[in-house]
C-alpha cells in the first residue's frame, strides 16, 4: 500500500514542538470536528490513527468534515504518524456513511460527494483498517463567503480541533468550524461577517500550554467575544479569502503574555 507523506505544516501539540528537534511526534488525543476525529488508535506501524477529509490527489489540503460546502467532491483517508512521527495517510477502500443521497455519497475508495445541505444535522462515514472500525461525523453546509486560514503554534506546527468562530458587527454568532490536524481551517460566513475569535478548550482541555489569548495580524486578542479580531474586507463569494496571517496562540512557556491591543469594541 502506497503511504503519501503531507508536505505542508503538521500537528504536534506544544509539549512536543518543545522538545528538541528529531523527536517522534505524539498526539494530542482529540475527537469530533479538527480534521476527522472519531475512533482513534493504532495499526501497520502507524499511531494516532483517524479519518481525515482531503483534496482528491492533495493530500496536504484537508477539511474539517463536520463543515463540509454543497459542491465538494473530496477523499476520505486514514491518517497517522509513521516511527518518525511524520503524518502519512493511509488510502482504504470499504467506505460508507449513514448520510442521505440527498445530503452526500460516497465510493467504496473514498471519495466523498457533498450534495446538499444537511440542516444542522450530522451523518457517519466510516471504514476498517487493521481489523479496527475508523469514524467521524459529517455535516454539509451552503457555502457563502469562505475564509480560510492557519492556527499553529510558535513552532509552527498547526494545532488540531481548535474551534474558528465568526460574528457579525453586533457580536451575533454566524457560523462555526474547526482546524484540522495539519491546523488549517475553510469556513463559510454570511456578508454580514465582520469580525472572528477562537476557542482553543478542545485542543489544549487542562489549559496546559496556551493562555486564553492569541496574536494575530500584529496584534493581540482574547479568545471570547469581549475581544473580536477583524475579518479581511471584502469578502468573496466567488472564491476564498485568505486570513492575512497565522493565529498563534500565546504559549504559557514563555510566561504571560502583553495586554490586548487591538480589541475591536461593541
Amino acid at each position: 500500500m502506497t503511504l503519501v507523506g503531507f508536505k505542508r505544516i503538521e500537528f504536534k501539540s506544544y509539549l512536543t514542538a518543545t522538545l528538541v528537534v528529531g523527536i517522534a511526534a505524539a498526539i494530542l488525543g482529540c475527537g469530533g470536528g479538527g480534521g476527522g476525529g472519531g475512533t482513534s488508535g493504532g495499526g501497520g506501524g502507524y499511531t494516532g490513527l483517524q479519518v481525515s477529509v482531503t483534496y482528491p490527489n492533495d493530500s496536504t489540503q484537508m477539511i474539517d468534515p463536520g463543515t463540509l460546502f454543497v459542491g465538494d467532491t473530496l477523499q476520505l483517508e486514514i491518517t497517522g504518524r509513521d516511527k518518525n512521527g511524520v503524518l502519512k495517510s493511509i488510502p482504504v477502500t470499504g467506505w460508507k456513511t449513514t448520510a442521505p443521497v440527498g445530503v452526500a455519497s460516497v465510493t467504496n475508495d473514498g471519495i466523498l460527494t457533498a450534495v446538499g445541505s444537511s440542516a444542522g444535522t450530522s451523518y457517519t462515514v466510516q471504514t476498517q483498517y487493521g481489523g479496527t472500525t475508523y469514524k467521524t461525523s459529517i455535516a454539509v453546509v451552503a457555502p457563502q463567503n469562505i475564509v480560510t486560514g492557519l492556527v499553529r503554534n510558535l513552532s509552527s506546527y498547526g494545532i488540531q480541533s481548535v474551534k474558528v468562530l465568526a460574528y457579525d458587527a453586533s457580536k451575533t454568532l454566524l457560523s462555526t468550524t474547526h482546524t484540522t490536524r495539519i491546523g488549517t481551517f475553510r469556513i463559510s460566513v454570511p456578508s454580514t461577517a465582520t469580525r472572528f475569535t477562537i476557542d482553543i478548550s478542545a485542543a489544549d482541555p487542562t489549559g496546559a500550554y496556551y493562555y486564553s489569548q492569541y496574536s494575530y495580524n500584529n496584534g493581540e486578542y482574547l479568545t471570547g467575544t469581549t475581544c473580536l479580531a477583524k475579518l479581511p474586507s471584502p469578502l468573496s463569494s466567488t472564491s476564498a479569502t485568505a486570513l492575512p496571517s497565522d493565529i498563534v496562540p500565546d504559549s504559557k512557556s514563555l510566561g504571560p503574555p502583553p495586554p490586548p491591543t487591538q480589541c475591536i469594541g461593541p
